[in-house]
This record gives C-alpha cells, structure tokens and sequence, in this order.
C-alpha cells in the first residue's frame, strides 16, 4: 500500500511540477493600492494555500461547535441516565 501511495505521490509531483514550468509567464496582481508581477504559476499557489487556509478554518469553528454540543450531550445522557437507575431502584 504504501507504494501506491508513493507512486501516486510522484505523479501529482511530477504535475505539479510540469504545470510551474509551463505557467511560468509573468502576470500583474492587483491588489487595492499595490500591484505586484508574479509567475503565474506562484500566484495560482497562492491563492491555492488561501483557499485552503480559508476552509480549515471554516472547518476548524464547525467542529468545535459540534465538539461543545457533543459534550453537552454527553453531560445530559448521563443525567438522564442517572436519574433512570434511580427511578427503577426506586430511591431517592
């Protein structure tokens, strides 16, 4: 398995690596004020890691809000549960 995984590494290198060698061509960021000249292949992999950076932390927030509603869950089960042992044992 982990030679397909390598294997597979390789390939999306090697890509990678074709697709920065031809889109190395200079294009012109404009970014309010300022204006930067970039490879093209530079500026798409920084865009690339802001969108990715953008969705972990979309994700991020998302599971600790279901991590704090689990928890509560959890805390409530339990409750519950207790509250049912007590009720069949039927003390108080």
């Amino acid at each position: 398995m982990r030679l397909v995984y390598f294997f597979v590494f390789l390939v999306v290198f090697i890509i990678g690596l074709l697709f920065s060698h031809w889109n190395m061509h200079p294009v012109q960021v404009n970014f309010y004020k300022w204006d930067i000249e970039l490879p093209l292949a530079v500026a798409l992999t920084i865009e690339l890691l802001a969108g990715v950076v953008i969705g972990l932390s979309v994700s991020t927030v998302k599971t600790l809000k279901l991590k704090a509603e689990s928890s509560k869950v959890k805390k409530k089960l339990a409750k519950t549960e207790k509250e049912l042992r007590r009720i069949r044992t039927g003390s108080k």
